[in-house]
């Protein structure tokens, strides 16, 4: 898969069709997507596109034209590309919201859930109104008892973290009616309680998960109008690895930025295209 996406990329690139500036590679995984910018490159560089036109008359190494091309190409991950969005067309509050690790999301999440085990309010953290952020005996009851069944304050963390991303992920609100895939009721219920207290701390950390930022973008190309026609017009091309394990989520902001709205203007002739690889034999994320 990797060499035909990188054949492309190299394909319209050595054509001239596009700048290295129009084309988006998008993986899972930094390394991935940088694997098939560079392979494309040293297509490029054995068929001599580094030696003609205008590197014609530039006497700098080989080595160096070709990491200064490296760097005009765009290539990252599906949140590394949200992010992207959300920093250049979102307001002064949205961008000052800090993406946190896996990690740290769990670390924030062991703290609610400790303290509603501890029948402590949240209002040191959350909110100067402690009858706003307080938790009811059902809230404890519901987390006890998940906690009972998976054994461990740790399962019962890292449970409610992956609710809370596959619902984000899965473009769905949280609900019982979207049940989370080898996660049981209990830490469904769990997380539907915890949810909104994680919100709460997440606004006052000024914080941000990582599974939040491409429905984030989704929403502000959406609402801003304007945003997504100047992106739809800077890019001409979306190249995506894996694609049989892109999220709802993901491929809601793909469809919306390669198709657009129907009733906006474009600027230009040319409008974003796709080309994608996939194989649902080596389907991973598909529960997403």
């Amino acid at each position: 898969k990797s060499r035909v996406l990188s054949a492309r990329l190299a394909y319209i690139l050595q054509s001239n069709w596009m700048n290295p500036e129009d084309v988006v590679v998008l993986s899972f995984t930094n390394r991935d997507a940088k694997v098939i910018r560079d392979k494309a490159l040293a297509m490029m560089r054995r068929n001599g596109f580094f030696d003609t036109g205008e590197y014609a008359s530039n006497a700098k190494p080989i080595n160096q034209k070709v990491d200064e091309y490296k760097e005009r190409i765009w290539s990252g991950t599906f949140h590394q590309f949200s992010s992207a969005v959300i920093r250049r067309y979102g307001d002064e509050h949205l961008n000052s919201h800090r993406v946190v690790s896996a990690s740290e999301q769990r670390g924030m999440l062991s703290e609610i859930i400790s303290k509603i085990l501890a029948g402590r309010h949240f209002a040191t953290f959350t909110s100067s109104n402690s009858a706003s952020s307080s938790h009811t005996q059902e809230t404890t009851d519901i987390i006890k008892a998940a906690k009972v069944e998976l054994g461990s304050l740790g399962s019962l963390v890292y449970a409610v973290s992956r609710c809370l991303s596959y619902w984000a992920e899965a473009n769905l609100t949280p609900s019982l009616e979207h049940p989370v895939p080898m996660v049981p009721k209990s830490a469904a219920l769990a997380a539907l309680e915890v949810q909104p207290l994680y919100k709460k701390l997440q606004d006052k950390s000024k914080t941000i998960d990582p599974s939040d930022l491409t429905p984030l973008a989704h929403n502000l190309l959406l609402s801003n109008q304007n945003a997504l026609v100047e992106l739809r017009g800077r890019l001409k091309q979306a190249i995506v690895d894996e694609f049989q394990d892109v999220s709802a989520s993901q491929h809601a902001l793909l469809k919306l930025v390669v198709n657009g709205i129907p009733t906006l203007p474009v600027k230009g002739f040319d409008v974003p295209k796709l080309f994608c690889a996939g194989d649902v034999d080596q389907c991973i994320y598909g529960w997403r």
